[in-house]
């Protein structure tokens, strides 16, 4: 085990608590019902398609949404949003950095997300209700 604390996976986890802390995070709840990908539902790991995205999302409009390496290129649509404005970051999961983004939902039921910072990487996408 102790090779394993020394793994960039193990690291990783690391700056995941740093970020995931600064959120309610018992709030959160499986939504990949909320997941358009490509004008298809969201589906569900596969052996054609092990890493699809996937959401969670709590009562109060926090949204997550982890988009793995290789799917970098779909089109992904954030749709039954609160009808409320919202900010949104790009979180890197190697670093911790985030990444403003410039178009976050605005208060329709549906959003495009833009695409990725680095499109061949892991990313999560953070929106945050305004106040």
């Amino acid at each position: 085990w102790r090779e394993a604390l020394q793994l960039q996976g193990s690291r990783q986890m690391g700056v995941f608590q740093n970020v995931i802390s600064t959120l309610p995070w018992w709030e959160l709840a499986p939504h990949n019902e909320s997941l358009m990908i490509d004008n298809q539902p969201a589906p569900p790991p596969a052996r054609e398609d092990i890493s699809p995205p996937c959401c969670a999302a709590s009562r109060s409009g926090l949204c997550l949404v982890y988009i793995p390496r290789g799917n970098g290129r779909r089109v992904i649509r954030l749709c039954g949003l609160k009808k409320q404005s919202h900010e949104a970051h790009w979180y890197d999961p190697r670093t911790g950095n985030r990444i403003a983004v410039n178009d976050p939902p605005r208060g329709g039921d549906e959003w495009t997300i833009p695409h990725r910072p680095d499109p061949d990487e892991d990313w999560v996408l953070i929106a945050t209700p305004c106040q």
